[in-house]
Protein backbone atom coordinates (compact mmCIF):
# COMPACT_ATOMS: atom_id res chain seq x y z
CA UNK A 1 0.00 0.00 0.00
CA UNK A 2 0.92 3.96 -0.44
CA UNK A 3 0.18 4.98 2.70
CA UNK A 4 3.56 6.29 4.36
CA UNK A 5 5.60 6.87 1.13
CA UNK A 6 8.19 9.16 0.39
CA UNK A 7 10.08 10.61 -2.09
CA UNK A 8 13.32 12.83 -1.50
CA UNK A 9 14.16 14.70 -4.78
CA UNK A 10 17.43 16.76 -4.76
CA UNK A 11 16.81 19.81 -7.36
CA UNK A 12 20.25 20.97 -9.24
CA UNK A 13 20.17 24.45 -7.91
CA UNK A 14 17.91 26.32 -5.04
CA UNK A 15 15.19 28.18 -6.11
CA UNK A 16 11.70 29.90 -5.30
CA UNK A 17 9.51 26.80 -5.90
CA UNK A 18 6.11 27.53 -7.22
CA UNK A 19 4.09 24.52 -8.57
CA UNK A 20 3.85 20.58 -8.07
CA UNK A 21 3.25 18.80 -11.15
CA UNK A 22 1.85 14.93 -10.55
CA UNK A 23 0.98 12.73 -13.56
CA UNK A 24 -0.81 9.67 -13.52
CA UNK A 25 -1.82 7.75 -16.83
CA UNK A 26 -2.04 3.98 -15.81
CA UNK A 27 -5.40 2.45 -16.10
CA UNK A 28 -5.29 -0.12 -13.88
CA UNK A 29 -3.60 0.97 -11.04
CA UNK A 30 -4.95 2.87 -7.83
CA UNK A 31 -3.96 6.70 -7.84
CA UNK A 32 -2.54 9.13 -5.29
CA UNK A 33 -5.06 11.05 -3.43
CA UNK A 34 -3.98 13.05 -0.49
CA UNK A 35 0.11 14.09 -0.21
CA UNK A 36 2.11 16.33 1.38
CA UNK A 37 5.17 18.36 -0.18
CA UNK A 38 7.79 19.53 2.06
CA UNK A 39 11.19 21.60 1.22
CA UNK A 40 14.46 22.86 2.06
CA UNK A 41 17.61 24.18 1.18
CA UNK A 42 20.63 21.61 2.67
CA UNK A 43 20.68 17.78 2.08
CA UNK A 44 19.31 16.11 5.18
CA UNK A 45 22.43 14.47 5.88
CA UNK A 46 23.64 17.90 6.98
CA UNK A 47 22.17 17.69 10.24
CA UNK A 48 21.84 14.25 10.52
CA UNK A 49 25.28 12.64 9.67
CA UNK A 50 25.12 9.01 8.10
CA UNK A 51 21.62 8.21 9.31
CA UNK A 52 19.42 9.84 6.80
CA UNK A 53 16.49 8.45 7.55
CA UNK A 54 16.69 10.91 11.15
CA UNK A 55 17.41 13.42 8.64
CA UNK A 56 13.63 12.69 6.64
CA UNK A 57 12.32 13.07 10.12
CA UNK A 58 13.77 16.18 10.52
CA UNK A 59 11.79 19.39 11.89
CA UNK A 60 13.63 21.71 9.07
CA UNK A 61 11.96 20.28 6.50
CA UNK A 62 9.00 23.02 5.71
CA UNK A 63 5.60 22.46 4.45
CA UNK A 64 4.56 23.60 1.64
CA UNK A 65 1.63 22.07 0.89
CA UNK A 66 -0.86 19.48 1.74
CA UNK A 67 -2.75 18.36 -1.16
CA UNK A 68 -5.70 16.16 -2.82
CA UNK A 69 -5.19 14.26 -6.23
CA UNK A 70 -8.65 14.28 -8.24
CA UNK A 71 -9.21 10.20 -9.27
CA UNK A 72 -8.44 10.93 -12.97
CA UNK A 73 -5.75 10.35 -15.29
CA UNK A 74 -3.44 13.02 -16.98
CA UNK A 75 -1.39 16.05 -15.57
CA UNK A 76 -2.62 17.59 -12.09
CA UNK A 77 -1.24 20.89 -10.75
CA UNK A 78 -0.64 21.58 -7.05
CA UNK A 79 0.20 25.32 -6.32
CA UNK A 80 2.81 25.23 -3.59
CA UNK A 81 3.54 27.81 -0.75
CA UNK A 82 6.70 30.06 -1.47
CA UNK A 83 9.42 28.67 1.40
CA UNK A 84 11.83 30.62 -0.29
CA UNK A 85 14.90 29.33 -1.77
CA UNK A 86 14.50 25.54 -2.33
CA UNK A 87 16.93 22.82 -3.18
CA UNK A 88 15.18 19.80 -1.33
CA UNK A 89 11.98 18.70 -1.71
CA UNK A 90 10.34 15.38 -0.05
CA UNK A 91 7.21 13.74 -0.91
CA UNK A 92 4.59 12.13 1.68
CA UNK A 93 1.76 9.90 -0.04
CA UNK A 94 -0.80 9.64 2.54
CA UNK A 95 -3.87 7.76 0.83
CA UNK A 96 -4.81 6.53 -2.66
CA UNK A 97 -8.13 6.48 -5.01
CA UNK A 98 -9.05 2.51 -5.78
CA UNK A 99 -8.30 -0.74 -4.17
CA UNK A 100 -5.19 -1.51 -5.40
CA UNK A 101 -2.30 -2.58 -3.69
CA UNK A 102 0.33 0.22 -6.32
CA UNK A 103 -0.02 3.79 -7.22
CA UNK A 104 1.56 4.02 -10.64
CA UNK A 105 3.17 7.30 -10.98
CA UNK A 106 4.45 8.63 -14.81
CA UNK A 107 6.28 11.78 -13.52
CA UNK A 108 7.09 14.03 -10.94
CA UNK A 109 7.79 17.40 -11.76
CA UNK A 110 8.58 20.99 -9.80
CA UNK A 111 8.20 24.94 -11.44
CA UNK A 112 9.90 27.82 -9.79
CA UNK A 113 12.02 31.43 -10.48
CA UNK A 114 15.84 30.96 -11.41
CA UNK A 115 18.36 32.11 -9.69
CA UNK A 116 19.29 35.46 -10.83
Amino acid sequence: MLHGANIDQNNEAAAPLRRFELVQNELYSSRVKAFEVYVRESHPRQEAGANLTAGLESTTWKLAGNFTAQNQRGVQYFRLEDKGWVRYLLVRWRTHHGSEPVCAINGIAVYGTAPG
